[in-house]
């Protein structure tokens, strides 16, 4: 199609809309098969027909694709994979425009800038977000390249969205992360940073920040619902400065934690994967709230103080690790095999459960001495009755 033949189209749609477009789409459909059904056409045809222009003083001229019945018929005749366009207004009820027919979102080119909600599994993407709002949206599924620089985004940064399939890089500081999903990204680790103190109001809540590279500590952080697990480098959580004495919902995988779990309250954490984790139930530390965890990877010490803890029963010590020495072992393995052998409704909670007894040398060494002897004056006492 010749540059004549698109300026003549162009100006009958705009002389004559509806009436162009009818016959066009009769011609379509009655010269396009299942087999070669899309046509390509020129940019500006494709302009032509499926985009409105608005002008105004303030906004200047903006454009917005059709979608009205006629209009819609049309999309599925014509190929848009070179499809431009610039200062295009859009709202996450046209992003069925670009997965149903191939359209690629550029975010460049675009008027408005706010990605607020939308949802873009199925729709190629390619260009970075500079500038946008993206809070709540969710990539998983998207095709193509989109880029985030979290420090380079507006108004709310990454709050609560999915940056599943997107290519990460830049850094988080002044950024707000709560709710954000790193799962899945594309994290550019030459060129992407993440201090967990400089991020806005130093607030992880809610962030799963799996891939993320975090070193250093969480003094001073505040995680609730957060997920470490599959985070990059080396993490340590100190109890004795966590100044809130509360955890709620939080993974711990790979997180090294130091200092006694015991002086705080812990409600549906989950510390698979953490490392040196260790819960003393000692009688002397004040009884702090312990509902719906999981201590897998937790060394405990003086469990059986936990035993009458009124939410005992609601958590889960797979995999943990009972340590105990001469005082108490009778104590702590007896109430261990009691539930396990003897008690159904306990017995779910320590699957593979591990004991450590501290005291084990010592009591081969006395057990060798004295063990013997006992034998020895034993057998001198039966011989001298015989006698």
């Amino acid at each position: 199609m010749n540059n004549d033949d698109i300026t003549k189209l162009t100006n009958a749609i705009k002389k004559k809309r509806e009436e162009s477009l009818h016959i066009l789409l009769k011609t379509l459909k009655n010269n396009l098969n299942d087999e070669d059904k899309k046509i390509k056409v020129s940019n500006r045809l494709l302009q032509a027909i499926f985009l409105k222009e608005e002008t105004s003083k303030k906004h200047g001229t903006i454009y917005y694709l059709r979608d009205d019945d006629l209009t819609l018929e049309l999309y599925k005749y014509f190929d848009f994979s070179e499809f431009r366009y610039k200062n295009l207004c859009i709202n996450k009820g046209d992003l069925f425009l670009f997965r149903d027919y191939g359209i690629t979102f550029y975010p460049k080119d675009f008027y408005d800038k706010s990605a607020h909600c939308f949802d873009f599994k199925g729709v190629k993407i390619e260009g970075d977000f500079d500038g946008w709002d993206i809070a709540s949206a969710k990539f998983g599924g998207c095709l193509g390249k989109p880029i985030v620089h979290p420090e380079k985004l507006k108004k709310n940064g990454l709050f609560c969205t999915d940056l599943k399939d997107c290519y990460v890089s830049g850094n988080c500081n002044g950024v707000d992360v709560r709710c954000v999903s790193f799962k899945g990204a594309h994290i550019d680790y030459d060129n992407f940073s993440f201090d967990q103190h400089k991020v806005k109001k130093s607030d992880l809540e809610g962030a799963c920040l799996t891939g993320v590279p975090m070193n250093g500590n969480l003094d001073d952080v505040y995680i609730y619902n957060t997920t470490f697990n599959g985070f990059v480098g080396d993490l340590v959580f100190n109890v004795d400065n966590y100044s809130l004495r509360s955890l709620h919902g939080v993974r711990f995988g790979g997180v090294t934690i130091n200092g006694n779990l015991a002086s705080i309250n812990l409600e549906y954490n989950n510390f698979t994967g953490a490392k040196n984790a260790v819960y003393d139930a000692s009688p002397d530390i004040p009884r702090r709230d312990i509902k719906t965890n999981k201590f897998r990877d937790v060394s405990f010490y003086h469990f059986y103080c936990l035993r009458n803890h009124d939410d005992f029963y609601t958590n889960e010590f797979d995999d943990a690790v009972i340590v105990y020495d001469a005082t108490n072992k009778q104590l702590e393995y007896d109430l261990i095999q009691d539930s396990i052998n003897n008690n159904d409704s306990e017995s779910h909670m320590f699957k593979n459960i591990k004991f450590l007894y501290l005291d084990e040398e010592l009591e081969k060494l006395i057990n060798g001495i004295i063990e013997p002897e006992i034998l020895i004056q034993k057998t001198k006492k039966i011989t001298n009755t015989d006698n």
